[in-house]
This record gives C-alpha cells, structure tokens and sequence, in this order.
C-alpha cells in the first residue's frame, strides 16, 4: 500500500505544470535577440537552432545558431534539415484543402462514406458518424499512439491499408465525435490515407509535388527514412551531464510527424501563409477561403458555443499576452522541438526548431516578442459583469479527457478541474495549480467583450484568454 501511494504522489508532482517564464526583456536589435537565444540554448543544453525571421515582403533572418553535429562540429546553416514533427499535420491539412477546393471532398464528408476500408470503430455512428473534420482537428474521440506503434525498427514502411492496420486498436471512438478534442496522432495518419486516395498518389508524393516544390522550398521532404548526413541535424538530449545522440528512426505516422525542413523551407513556408496562399510567383495554391477554414475551428462542443480559440485544421493560437495572437502549430519528435507561427494581419512569421528535444518555451517568447516590439498593447475592453444564473449549469467539476488511454490513470489521479463562481469570475481550480480566471479584469486587454451571449467559460481556458 505504501509504494501505491508513494507511485500515485510522484505522478502529481512529475504532473504539475511548470511555472511561467520569467518576463521577456526588451529586444531592439537580431545581434541581441541572437545573444538572449543563446543564453537559453545553453541554460537548456541545446547544441543547435534552425531559425527563420519572416516580414510580408522581407526575410529578417535566415540561418542557424550552434551546431547540427556536436562529434563532427558541424554548425547549424539556412540549409540544415532538422525533423519537425508535428508541423507536417500542416502540409497534410493545406493539401486536403487543395483537394476540397477541386470538389474531391468536403471538410463534412463522413468517412464511412467516402472510406469505407479505414477500420474506424465508432459506437455512435448512426447519430455522430465521424467526418473528415474531425480527423484534422482531433476530436473524432481516437486514443493516441500505444507506445509500440511510434517508431517503426522493422526494415518496411507499412502504407495505405497496411499502415491503418497498425492503428486499428486506436481508431476507436471514446466518445461521440464531435464533443471534444484529444491530440491523436492516428487520425492523421487517417487524414493522410485520405489524401492519398483522393489524390491517386502517396501522401510525400502529393506534398512534394503540390506544395513543396510550387513553394520553391530546396530541402524539405516528408520521407519516413532519413540518414545522418552533411545536410541533416542530428538529434540529442543530455543526460547525466552529457549529449547522447538520438537515432533518425522512421514513424509508423507519417502524415503525423515525418516532414524534415531547413531554415529556408519553413521561410517559404511561413510566407505562404503571410501571402494568402500563394507562391513566390503568384500563384495561388489555396484560396483565402480555403486558408480561413484552416485558421477556424469547427467541430467541437466549445466551437459550435462560440468559442474562438481553438485547434482548427492543424492551426491554432499561439499566444503573446497583451500584444497579439499568432498562428501556427508546434512539432516534437525525439531528438527535436519545433514551432512556426505567422500573422497575416501584421505580416510577420517565424520558424524555428532546436535539437535538444526539449521544450524550452523562452525561445519562442524571446522570437514573438521581437517580432512584436514596435507593436502596442491592445486596448482593454471594457468589462461586462458575469450572468450568475447562465453560468450556474456550467459550474462544478470537469474530467480530462486522456489523450492516451496509457496515463489515464494518472489523469484520473490529477482531478481535472473545479469551475466555480467568485464574484464576477469564473474561477478554474485545477489540483496542482492556483485557480486560473477564465474571465479576466477590465484591466486586461482580453476582458469579457459584449458579445450578447451569456459569458460561459471553458475550464480548460488559460489565463488570459478569455471566455
């Protein structure tokens, strides 16, 4: 009984959130954010940093800080690949777009329908099929990847059908899709299938010769496999005092997390955001319509309430307190952490990625805010008094939904969240943290706006961002 307890005590510590950053400093010249970057580098023992600097019109920075290989000593350049996960869900969602734009699908197609042979096992798909949507924005219900079903060390890549075979045991629907949002990594793989069998091509085909190359971007490539190399960073984390190198090993999720990009790909990356869809040249390969489908999030329960931040098709709010709302997507694979975000109102972006495979949180701070600098706070809204008896259905205690189904235990252990009512605040008291205001004073730029809907919170709203 002792060790149980002991166990269950060390999950809430090791579950605790960690505490907010220290404030950004002032950062009026690229020679000092170059400095503060490294600073933070070394505090968290990352040896390199691929790093784009994107205005609408211009390239501030382009390059690499510290080394792609610490035995060769080998420095980070603009034409270092480095592995950034995640942020291959944003090709694999522009590309369906491409396809919805040519009439192939529609984002409400139910994919019984349409695909028939992907094992998906949904209890309620009678009343709640699950639609393409709900692959893109992760609320089809599906459990993350088991722990045997990330890296793939068999000498084949299984594809197609095969591929979805693996998963089969996660395509399985928790609950009704559409309530809620879980990261699941199997449901771009799902996605990917999609696009490979409406575009009649693999998925790295139909990114390569639909996005990649009309971008002009020279080093990317979504390929599963990829070999320590001149033009490939290696990945590491430091234990014990030392940089252990992390083997390049492929992905079962290759829609998920396969894309390795340089410094000069996510610049054109980014600025094909900033240019509403288009290539250097002009051409259009989405239409803006197309790019705000992909900024919007649609499906789940705090959508359809009216609820503007959220995880739209591989897109969501990358937050700078008190100045403005980037957007974007984040990547982590071993070895590797990655981020890119933009702002089409203010025409600057930013890409980066670190091979320490730590999140290290401060560097994205010390880049947003640069990028932000000359720009003002915003105006406080004025601040609406809270509609006691319309949030009084909403208030008490809220479960996680685990992403993984492994550590929901743990999440189980952790609580979730108690919403209450103080005055005129919502207040989300979760078990490791002090309560959280989901609506904000009227000194904060992000007050409660007069909407003329009551002012409902989510409790899972950060500090900071509104009801």
């Amino acid at each position: 009984m002792k060790n149980v307890l002991l166990a269950a005590l060390l999950l809430l510590v090791l579950a605790v959130p960690a505490r907010a950053q220290p404030g950004v400093p002032a950062i009026r010249s690229l020679a000092q954010l170059q400095d503060s970057l490294r600073h933070v580098m070394a505090r968290e023992h990352i040896p390199g940093m691929m790093l784009t600097l994107v205005r609408h019109d211009s390239v501030l920075f382009e390059g690499g800080l510290g080394l792609a290989d610490l035995a060769a000593q080998r420095p980070v350049t603009a034409h270092t690949c480095f592995r950034i996960g995640s942020v291959t869900k944003t090709f694999v969602a522009a590309g369906l777009m491409q396809l919805i734009e040519q009439g192939k699908l529609r984002l409400n197609d139910e994919v019984r329908k349409i695909a028939p042979e992907i094992p998906i096992d949904n209890p309620w798909e009678a009343t709640d099929p699950v639609r393409v949507v709900h692959l893109l924005e992760h609320t089809a219900g599906f459990d993350d990847m088991r722990l045997n079903h990330i890296y793939n060390a068999t000498p084949t890549d299984p594809c197609g059908a095969a591929g979805l075979a693996v998963f089969r045991g996660e395509l399985r629907c928790r609950w009704r899709p559409g309530e809620r949002m879980s990261y699941s990594n199997p449901g771009y793989l799902a996605a990917g299938y999609l696009l490979e069998k409406f575009s009649g091509q693999p998925y790295e085909h139909y990114l390569t010769a639909h996005l990649l190359r009309p971008l002009a971007m020279p080093d990317a490539t979504p390929a599963l496999r990829i070999s320590p190399g001149v033009g490939v960073s290696r990945g590491y984390k430091y234990t014990n005092g030392h940089y252990q190198a992390v083997p390049l090993l492929p992905i079962y999720v290759g829609p998920a997390g396969s894309m390795s990009a340089s410094a000069a790909d996510m610049t054109q990356w980014v600025q094909f955001f900033l240019h509403d869809g288009r290539t250097p040249n002009g051409t259009a390969l989405l239409q803006p319509a197309s790019l705000r489908e992909l900024e919007t999030a649609h499906s789940p329960l705090s959508a359809r309430a009216g609820l503007p931040a959220g995880y739209g098709p591989a897109n969501y709010s990358l937050g700078q307190k008190g100045k403005a709302l980037f957007r974007g997507h984040s990547g982590g694979i071993d070895g590797f952490i990655t981020a890119f975000g933009y702002h089409r109102e203010l025409g600057v972006g930013y890409a980066f990625s670190n091979n320490g495979g730590g999140r290290a949180p401060k560097l994205e701070q010390l880049v947003q805010a640069f990028l932000l600098q000359r720009l003002p706070a915003l105006v406080p809204a004025p601040r609406v008094p809270l509609d006691a008896a319309a949030v009084a259905p909403y208030l008490g205690h809220y479960r996680n939904a685990a992403r993984n189904e492994l550590f929901g235990f743990a999440d189980y252990l952790l609580g979730g969240v108690n919403l209450r009512q103080q005055g005129d605040f919502c207040l989300a008291n979760r078990l490791s943290a002090r309560p959280i205001p989901c609506c904000p004073p009227a000194r904060s730029p992000f007050a409660c706006p007069p909407t003329g809907r009551p002012p409902l919170c989510s409790p899972k709203t950060k500090a900071g961002s509104g009801c």
